[in-house]
C-alpha cells in the first residue's frame, strides 16, 4: 500500500521529469551576457598553444560559440531542472596585458546561481572605472541594492592581481547566502592594512552564514587578520595558508573566537614551535583537520596532541624535512595516550628507522600515513608497518636509502588498498608474495628507477585496478603473464619502461575493466602468436596512448582497436603503422577527443564520418603517405568542437578546401609540407575564424597573400617554401595585434616594405628571407621584435640601426647593403646573441658593428668591404661567443691575442632548439632561431641549423690581409672545432700550443707566409678532418705519421712548402748520417719523379752552365780578335741567310 511519503516522493520525480524535458538548454538571457564577457576580456595573448592541454588552460572560452548550448560550455554548469546557469568560473589569463573589469549588474540575470568563481579578473565592477582607472563601485546606490538579488549564491571565489581593483567588500559584503568564501589578492597595491581593516567591519557583520572562509593577503600584517573575522562566528573552515604569519600570531584568541572550527589550514607560514599550538588548539574540541604543513618547524611535540580528542587529520610536512626532530611517546608527559582518533597522518621526520615506524601503533585508528623527503635506515622493510593493522594508504615518496628488499616483506601489509613508492630505489623488483594483497587497488612504483623483469610472483592481486610504472623505471621482458592476472586492472602506465608488449594485447582477454593504457609505442614487439593477433575484448577502452619516437620496425595493426567504441584519447603515433588510412575509428567511436595518427605509413585519403562527433578537439594524421584531396562535407557540423588539425607531411592536392570555412572552433591548421596549389581565396572564412596559427609551407600555393588579412586572431603565420608573389601588405603586420611569428620566406615577394612593418607591439620573430624584396630595410621595431631574417633578398641602402629595439638574432645577409649606421646598438647595450651580415657591400670596420652590445654568440661578417685592425673590443665577449666569420674582406693588422681567453664553448641547447613540428605536444611552433647559418669549415660551406649547429665553433679569417704572428694564446681555445687563418699574409711559425685544441675538426693555415717545422705535437690531435698548412714557406720534415689523426691527410695539405720533406711528399728528407738519397735513385725508384727539389737543382745547375760558357766566350773574343771576327761574320751571314729564305719562300709576307 501506498504511503503519502512514496506518493510525494514520486510526484517530486515524475515533476523534475517534466521540468527536464521542457528544458531546452541556457536561457537566451543569460547565453546573451555570457558571449559580452567573454567579449570584455582582454586578447592580447600572442601564444597560439597548438598543444592542447595549453589550448584547453589559454582558451577558456573557444567553446562559447554564439548558436550553442551554453550549459554545455567550459567553465558553465547549469540547474538540471530549470536549465539556468548554477555554477560560472571566469578565467582571465591575459591580465598581465590589461586588466579585465566586469559590470557586477550583469550577474544579476543568472537567478539561479549558486558558486562564481572568478580568477585574473579585477573585481566585480559596477559601470567599470573612470577615465583615470579609478573604480566607481559604491557611487551607485542602484548598485548597493541589486546586489541582494543574488540570493542564492552560496560559493564564491575571487582571485583578484590588478592594482586598481576595487574594494574588495564591494562584491560580496551584501550576499548573506554566501556559505563558503574564497579570497586571494597578489598585490600590496590593491589591498592595505587600513582598507581591509575597515572593509571586513562591515563585512563580518553581514556574513552570518559563512561558514567555509579562505584568504590569501600575503601583503598584510599579521596582527590585521584575526581581529578582522571576529564576528564570523559560524566558521567550521578557517584557511590562512600562505599568509606570512609568524610566532606572534595568537593562537589563544583563534581558538576562542572560532569554537566551532572543524578544518584549520595554517600551512605555509612561519611557525617554528608546535608546543604553543597544540596547546592552544586544545580548547577546540571539534576540530577534526589541522594542517601546519611547510611551517619550518624545527621540533614537534606530541604532549598536547592527546587535548585534540577530535583530530582525525594532521598535516606536519615539512619543506625541510631533514631539520625536523621527530618523536613518537607511547605516552605523553601527562601520562595520557596520544590521540586515538587520527586516521590521517603526513610528516617527514630527518631519519626513519624500525622503532620510529613501530611507535605508530599509539595511532590505532590510523589509516593513511605519507613519509616524504625522509632518510630511511637500510633495514626498513614493509614488516615494520604491520602494526599498523588498519593502514589502507601508504605514501612513501621522495625518500633515501630505501632498498628494494623493502618489498619483500609487502605480502604482510594486507589491509593495504593504495601504495606509492616514488623513491630512488634501483635494482630489481624482489619476489614477494604480491598475491596476499587482496584488498590493494592502486600501485605506483614510478620513478623509482626499477629495473629487470617483473617477478614471477608479481601476479593475482586481483582487487588492483591502477598501476604505474611510469617515469625513471626501466622495467624490460614481456610482462603478459603478469599484467593477464590483474584482471581487475583499468588503469595501466609504463611509459619510459623497455617493456617488449606483444601488439595484439591478447593478454588482457580476460579483463573486463580496463579504461587506460599509458605507455611507449617503441615498446610493442609483433605478437610472438600470430594466432592471437585476433580477439574481441570484454573491455571498451576511453585512453590508448602509446606513441613512438624511434620506431624503425613495422608492427601489425592492433585489431581488437576494430572493437572498441568508448576512446576518448587515441594515440598511436610513430608506429609505422602500413595500409588504408583506419577512417573507421573516427566513425566507431563518437566520443573522441583527440587522436594521433602521425609518423605511420598510413595511404589512401581521410574520409571524415558523415554523423557529428561532437567531442573530438584533435586530430592528427601527419607524417603519413595520405594522398588524393580532403573529403568531407560539412566539417564544421561533424567536428563543431575541433581546435588542431593536422595534415602535415603527406601527399594531399588540390586547393586548400573550402570546408575549413565555416569552422568556427579552429584555432590550429596545418596544411604544410603537402601537395596543395591555387590561390588563397575566401575559403577561411574571416569573420567567425579563429585561426590562431596557419601553416601552409612546403606546397605551391600561388597568388597574393592578402585574402589572409581579414584572420583578425592570427598569432602564427608560416607560408614559407611556395609560389606566392607580389607586395606584401604592411596591413599583414599591423592588422592584428596578436601577430606574433611570421614566415614568408622562399616565395617570390617583390616590392619595398613599408616604414612600419615590423612596428607592430606583438611581433616577436620574422622572416622573409629568399624573396625579392628591395629598397631600404625599416628602421622601426616592435617592442617584442626578438628575431628578424630579411638574408637573400635585394635590400640596399646603410644597415638599420638596433639602437631602439630588442632584437637578439639578426640575419642580413646576401643584400646589397652598403654602409653602417651612426650607431649599431643602444649605449645601454643590446643582447645580440646572433649579429649575420655577410656577402654584403659593407665598408667600415669591426668596431662600428661590436660596439654598444653585451652578449654575443655568433658573428657573421664574411664577404663585405670591412677594413681596419680585427679589435680587441672583441674579446670581451670570450665567455659567450661561439662562431666568428671574418672572412672574404681586408682586414689587416695583427690577430688579437686576447682571442685566445674566448672560450668558444657551444651555445645553450635550449636555445638552439630546432622546435619540432608545430602540432607536436609542445607549446611553440617551429623558431626561426637558428634556422640556417652558413659557416666554411673542412674546406666546405654548411647550413647549420637547430641543434647540429649548438655543437659547431670556429674562428674564420680567412682572405684578408692580417700580417704578424699566429698568437700562441689561440692554443687556448680548447673547445674550438674550426680555425681558417688561410689567405693571408700571416709569418713566423705555427705554434706548438695548437696541440691543446682537442675538440678541432679543421685547421687551415695555408697561403701565408709561415716559416719554421711543423711542431710534432700536432699529432695529438686526434678529431683533425681536414689539415692545410700548403702554400708556405714551412721546412723540415712533415710529423710522424705512425700514430694520430694526420696519417690520414695527403700531399696536398703540405705542397707549396719547397723545404719541407717527408711523406706524404715524394722528395725525401736526409737520413739519420745526413745523406740524402741521390737523384738519380730516387729516380729508378719513380719514374714519374718531379719532385720540386730536383727541378730546383736543375734550374740552377743549367743557370751556371750558361753563364760560364757565356763568360769564356766574351774573354775569348776579348783575348783574340781572329776569333771575334769569325763569330760576328758567322752572325752575318746567319742573318743574311734567313732574311732571302723568307723573300723567296713567303713573298706575301714580305709584301
Amino acid at each position: 500500500m501506498d504511503t503519502p511519503t512514496t506518493w510525494i516522493a514520486s510526484s517530486l520525480f515524475f515533476w523534475v521529469i517534466i521540468q527536464s524535458s521542457f528544458s531546452e538548454g541556457c536561457f537566451k538571457e543569460e547565453n546573451d551576457v555570457l558571449l559580452n564577457i567573454k567579449a570584455s576580456f582582454s586578447d592580447k595573448e600572442p601564444y597560439a598553444y597548438p598543444d592542447l592541454s595549453y589550448l584547453q588552460t589559454w582558451e577558456p572560452y573557444i567553446s562559447w560559440v554564439e548558436g550553442t548550448d551554453c550549459c554545455e560550455w567550459e567553465g558553465v554548469q547549469c540547474n538540471a531542472i530549470t536549465g539556468r546557469v548554477a555554477a560560472l568560473t571566469l578565467v582571465d589569463q591575459n591580465y598581465l596585458y590589461q586588466p579585465t573589469y566586469l559590470n557586477f549588474s550583469d550577474f544579476l540575470v543568472f537567478q539561479d546561481l549558486k558558486e562564481l568563481h572568478i580568477d585574473g579578473i579585477d573585481c566585480c565592477v559596477e559601470h567599470a572605472v573612470d577615465e583615470n582607472g579609478i573604480c566607481l563601485l559604491g557611487r551607485s546606490q542602484y548598485a548597493r541594492t541589486e546586489r541582494r538579488k543574488l540570493s542564492n549564491l552560496e560559493v564564491l571565489e575571487l582571485n583578484l592581481t590588478s592594482s586598481n581593483a576595487c574594494k574588495i567588500e564591494h562584491c560580496f559584503s551584501a550576499i548573506s547566502s554566501l556559505k563558503s568564501l574564497r579570497l586571494s589578492v597578489d598585490t600590496s597595491v590593491t589591498l592595505t592594512a587600513k582598507s581591509f581593516k575597515d572593509s571586513w567591519k562591515m563585512v563580518s557583520s553581514k556574513l552570518r552564514n559563512l561558514e567555509h572562509l579562505r584568504l590569501h593577503l600575503p601583503y598584510l600584517p599579521s596582527d590585521i587578520i584575526l581581529p578582522s573575522l571576529k564576528k564570523l562566528t559560524s566558521l567550521r573552515t578557517l584557511d590562512l595558508a600562505n599568509n606570512g604569519l609568524d610566532n606572534t600570531f595568537n593562537f589563544s584568541d583563534l581558538a576562542s573566537k572560532f569554537m566551532n572550527l572543524e578544518v584549520l589550514d595554517l600551512g605555509f607560514n612561519h611557525f617554528n614551535e608546535s608546543e604553543e599550538i597544540f596547546s592552544s588548539l586544545s580548547v577546540l574540541s571539534s576540530l577534526k583537520s589541522l594542517t601546519l604543513r611547510g611551517c619550518d618547524l624545527t621540533s614537534i611535540s606530541y604532549s598536547s596532541l592527546s587535548l585534540l580528542h577530535s583530530l582525525e587529520f594532521l598535516d606536519l610536512l615539512s619543506p625541510l624535512g631533514y631539520d625536523v626532530n621527530t618523536s613518537f611517546p607511547a605516552i605523553s608527559p601527562q601520562g595520557t595516550k596520544v590521540s586515538s582518533s587520527l586516521k590521517t597522518l603526513y610528516f617527514n621526520p630527518k631519519n626513519v628507522d624500525a622503532n620510529m615506524l613501530r611507535s605508530l601503533k599509539d595511532f590505532p585508528s590510523l589509516t593513511m600515513l605519507e613519509i616524504s623527503g625522509s632518510n630511511f635506515d637500510r633495514n626498513v622493510t614493509a614488516a615494520d608497518f604491520v602494526e599498523l593493522r588498519k593502514l589502507e594508504h601508504l605514501v612513501l615518496d621522495n625518500c633515501f636509502n630505501l632498498q628494494n628488499d623493502f618489498f619483500k616483506s609487502i605480502g604482510a601489509l594486507t589491509s593495504l588498498r593504495i601504495l606509492s613508492v616514488n623513491s630512488q630505489i634501483n635494482g630489481s623488483l624482489p619476489e614477494a608474495d604480491w598475491s596476499n594483497l587482496k584488498e590493494l587497488q592502486e600501485l605506483d612504483i614510478s620513478y623509482s628507477e626499477f629495473e629487470g623483469s617483473l617477478p614471477s610472483s608479481f601476479v593475482n592481486m586481483t582487487s588492483l585496478q591502477k598501476l604505474d610504472f611510469s617515469g625513471g623505471n626501466r622495467f624490460s621482458g614481456n610482462p603478459a603473464s603478469n599484467l593477464a592476472s590483474l584482471t581487475s586492472l583499468e588503469y595501466l602506465d609504463f611509459t619510459g619502461n623497455q617493456f617488449q608488449i606483444p601488439s595484439s594485447f591478447s593478454f588482457f582477454a580476460n579483463h573486463s575493466y580496463l579504461k587506460v593504457i599509458h605507455g611507449n609505442g617503441d615498446n610493442i614487439i609483433p605478437e610472438p602468436h600470430p594466432a592471437s593477433q585476433t580477439w574481441v575484448p570484454k573491455f571498451q577502452l576511453q585512453e590508448l596512448i602509446l606513441p613512438a619516437t624511434t620506431r624503425k620496425s613495422i608492427v601489425p595493426f592492433p585489431n581488437f582497436l576494430l572493437s572498441q567504441h568508448e576512446l576518448t584519447v587515441g594515440d598511436i603515433s610513430g608506429w609505422k603503422l602500413v595500409g588504408e588510412f583506419p577512417n573507421w575509428l573516427l566513425v566507431n567511436n563518437t566520443k573522441l577527443i583527440d587522436l594521433s595518427l602521425g609518423n605511420n605509413f598510413f595511404t589512401g585519403h581521410v574520409q571524415f564520418p558523415s554523423h557529428v562527433t561532437p567531442n573530438i578537439q584533435r586530430i592528427d594524421v601527419s607524417e603519413n603517405d595520405i594522398s588524393g584531396q580532403i573529403h568531407g562535407n560539412n566539417i564544421s557540423s561533424i567536428f563543431p568542437k575541433l581546435y588542431i588539425l593536422n595534415m602535415s607531411g603527406n601527399a594531399i592536392s588540390g586547393s586548400l578546401p573550402s570546408e575549413f570555412g565555416p569552422m568556427k572552433s579552429l584555432v590550429c591548421l596545418d596544411l604544410s609540407d603537402n601537395d596543395l596549389s591555387g590561390e588563397i581565396l575566401a575559403n577561411i572564412q574571416p569573420k567567425s575564424s579563429l585561426i590562431r596559427l596557419l601553416k601552409l609551407s612546403n606546397n605551391k600555393f600561388t597568388g597574393e597573400v592578402t585574402p589572409l588579412l581579414a584572420l583578425n586572431h592570427l598569432a602564427y603565420l608560416c607560408l614559407d617554401r611556395n609560389l606566392f608573389s607580389g607586395e606584401i601588405p604592411s596591413a599583414l603586420f599591423s592588422n592584428t595585434s596578436l601577430l606574433s611569428y611570421v614566415d614568408l620566406s622562399n616565395n617570390n615577394f617583390v616590392g619595398k616594405l613599408p616604414r612600419l612593418a615590423f612596428n607592430s607591439s606583438a611581433l616577436n620573430e620574422v622572416s622573409l628571407s629568399n624573396n625579392h624584396l628591395e629598397g631600404n630595410i625599416p628602421t622601426e621595431f616592435g617592442g617584442e621584435l626578438s628575431a628578424l631574417d630579411l638574408s637573400g633578398n635585394n635590400f640596399s641602402g646603410p644597415v638599420p640601426s638596433f639602437e631602439n629595439s630588442v632584437l637578439s638574432v639578426i640575419f642580413l645577409g646576401d643584400n646589397r647593403l652598403s654602409s653602417l649606421p651612426g650607431r649599431m646598438f643602444s649605449e645601454n647595450g643590446n643582447d645580440a646573441v646572433i649579429l649575420d651580415l655577410s656577402n654584403n657591400e659593407i665598408s667600415g670596420t669591426i668596431e662600428d658593428i661590436i660596439s654598444n652590445t653585451d652578449v654575443l654568440n655568433i658573428l657573421i661578417l664574411k664577404g663585405n668591404k670591412l677594413t681596419g685592425n680585427i679589435p680587441e673590443e672583441l674579446c670581451k665577449f670570450s665567455n659567450v661567443l661561439s662562431l666568428v666569420d671574418f672572412s672574404h674582406n681586408s682586414l689587416s693588422g695583427p690577430i688579437p691575442k686576447c682571442l685566445g681567453k674566448i672560450t668558444f664553448d657551444t651555445p645553450d641547447p635550449d636555445f638552439m632548439l630546432n622546435w619540432p613540428n608545430v602540432m607536436d605536444q609542445v607549446r611553440y611552433p617551429p623558431s626561426i632561431v637558428l634556422r640556417r647559418v652558413n659557416f666554411t669549415t673542412k674546406s666546405r660551406t654548411y647550413n647549420y641549423q637547430g641543434m647540429i649547429f649548438a655543437y659547431m665553433t670556429g674562428l674564420d679569417l680567412s682572405h684578408n690581409k692580417l700580417g704578424g704572428n699566429i698568437p700562441p694564446e689561440l692554443g687556448n681555445m680548447t673547445l674550438i672545432r674550426a680555425i681558417n687563418l688561410s689567405y693571408n699574409d700571416l709569418t713566423g711559425h705555427i705554434p706548438s700550443t695548437f696541440s691543446n685544441l682537442k675538440q678541432i675538426e679543421s685547421l687551415d693555415l695555408s697561403f701565408n707566409k709561415l716559416s719554421g717545422n711543423i711542431p710534432p705535437q700536432l699529432t695529438k690531435l686526434t678529431s683533425l678532418e681536414v689539415f692545410s698548412v700548403a702554400y708556405n714557406n714551412l721546412s723540415g720534415s712533415t710529423p710522424d705519421r705512425n700514430n694520430g689523426q694526420l696519417i690520414t691527410f695527403d700531399g696536398s695539405s703540405y705542397e707549396g712548402n719547397p723545404y719541407l720533406c717527408g711523406p706524404p711528399l715524394r722528395n725525401p728528407c736526409a737520413d739519420h748520417n745526413g745523406q740524402g738519397q741521390s737523384p738519380l735513385a730516387y729516380a729508378e725508384g719513380d719514374n714519374d719523379n718531379n719532385g720540386f727539389m730536383d727541378m730546383y737543382v736543375f734550374c740552377i745547375s743549367m743557370g751556371v752552365s750558361w753563364t760560364t760558357v757565356l763568360l769564356v766566350m766574351v774573354a775569348v773574343f776579348y783575348i783574340n780578335p781572329y776569333w771575334r771576327r769569325i763569330w760576328f761574320y758567322f752572325i752575318e751571314l746567319v742573318i743574311d741567310t734567313c732574311y732571302y729564305f723568307v723573300i723567296d719562300h713567303f713573298p706575301r709576307l714580305y709584301q
